[in-house]
């Protein structure tokens, strides 16, 4: 498994593989750990084996609330397996409202299958199936990442709140 600790946000421009979901946690700790503001997801089903620890729960949280203007937005493919699902995630989501925003994507783009992770202007993550681990990130390709800005953004601002999580005050 690849090691992370010497990665840094912002500096660090190596592509590095990805092939597992090991891999996969331990970057997007590391980046969401430097990150300052932003931070986006697209996740087909907030991957569990990813997303649903308390290491990554508690580094959301630290992001939320290290700044008044930090903005997490999460796209979640296929909400419907999360409906009976205690994912820590969704439960941050409901406690944080004010930071965590959580959207479908809309009929037009429901054929999206990638993963995304973009934190602030700098990191990605990039999986093409969300359905497979294997993938590639960047602690620093503010290129690459403005691309998939762009990408996300066309999801987002099309995107549809879930009646899955109308509880969620978005």
């Amino acid at each position: 498994m690849e090691n992370f600790d010497d990665c840094i946000l912002g500096e660090t421009a190596e592509e590095i593989t990805l092939e597992t979901s090991d891999e996969n946690r331990a970057a997007a700790i590391r980046m969401i750990d430097g990150c300052r503001r932003y931070l986006n997801i697209i996740s087909r089903d907030l991957d569990p084996c990813i997303y649903d620890t308390r290491e990554m729960s508690d580094a959301i949280k630290k992001l939320a609330l290290r700044s008044r203007s930090s903005r997490i937005r999460i796209l979640i493919l296929q909400s419907e397996s999360l409906k009976s699902h205690n994912h820590r995630l969704l439960d941050l989501s409901e406690r944080l409202s004010s930071f965590i925003e959580i959207k479908k994507p809309s009929k037009q783009h429901s054929d999206y299958n990638s993963s995304l992770m973009l934190v602030d202007n700098c990191g990605y993550i990039r999986r093409p199936h969300s359905d497979r681990f294997e993938g590639r990130a960047s602690f620093d390709d503010r290129k690459t990442v403005a691309e998939l800005q762009e990408e996300f953004k066309i999801l987002w601002e099309h995107g549809l709140q879930d009646p899955n999580f109308r509880y969620l005050s978005l």
